[in-house]
């Protein structure tokens, strides 16, 4: 599938009453996805996903920034000073991508503080996303992923929540200006949670109190992955 159909998936979809064009847009997106999903192995269904979610915010960005500048650059990263919080198919898809960094005793170690971090904040209490990202980006605390230049170390790779993170002026931590586009956002999550059920990822999710669907802050979720007793099954899962 090349970015340009994916970007036009959907496109004729009139709204209905009260919606806009773009939540018509991804309304008929998603339902197209969810029933040509059910014939695609799994990797086909992510680069379908990957495709469709690429070329929709490469428009959204070119069509709201065609008066604006884009003051992102290289090493700005306030926005990485948050908790990212990825679907059990992201998570899995970042460790096996990046599975030879990740696997070494310096990042792990680095994982394992994490994991120690929100297990403290959360016995003082903090027990909600938006606390626990509140109290990260108070503390400046940064991603697992943010290198000492400041640059993300998987850029390339990076999960769509980063990637939907835009800013029209330079951010500070005093005056943040980045957001996100809500329509392709919510899509994004309908699309990871279709996925995770279809293939029947989330029986993986072997965690003691778990939510409905395997949703993971981004340190945790990859501590829990390296240390998973069916890593190997997801790894083939993955690659299917």
């Amino acid at each position: 599938m090349t970015s340009t159909q994916g970007a036009n998936e959907g496109n004729s979809e009139e709204p209905t009453h009260g919606e806009s064009k773009d939540e018509a847009w991804a309304r008929k997106t998603f339902s197209s996805f969810e029933v040509s999903m059910r014939s695609m192995s799994l990797g086909n269904a992510l680069q379908k996903y990957h495709a469709v979610m690429e070329a929709r915010l490469d428009r959204l960005a070119k069509s709201y920034f065609a008066n604006r500048e884009l003051a992102c650059y290289a090493g700005c990263s306030v926005c990485c000073h948050q908790p990212l919080v990825l679907h059990l198919v992201e998570i899995a898809e970042l460790y096996f991508r990046y599975e030879s960094r990740f696997s070494k005793a310096g990042f792990l170690s680095k994982l394992q503080a994490e994991v120690l971090t929100l297990d403290l904040w959360r016995g003082e209490g903090l027990t909600t996303g938006p606390e626990i990202s509140s109290r990260y980006f108070r503390e400046a605390r940064p991603c697992v992923l943010l290198g000492e230049d400041g640059k993300c170390s998987v850029y390339k790779g990076r999960p769509f929540m980063c990637r939907n993170l835009l800013a029209p002026k330079v951010c500070t931590f005093e005056s943040v200006h980045f957001f996100g586009f809500a329509t392709i956002g919510r899509l994004d999550k309908q699309m990871l949670e279709a996925i995770g059920k279809n293939y029947d990822l989330n029986r993986f999710d072997t965690r003691p109190n778990k939510p409905e669907t395997p949703w993971f802050f981004l340190g945790e979720g990859l501590w829990w992955l390296s240390k998973h007793p069916q890593l190997e099954e997801i790894r083939i899962l993955l690659r299917a």
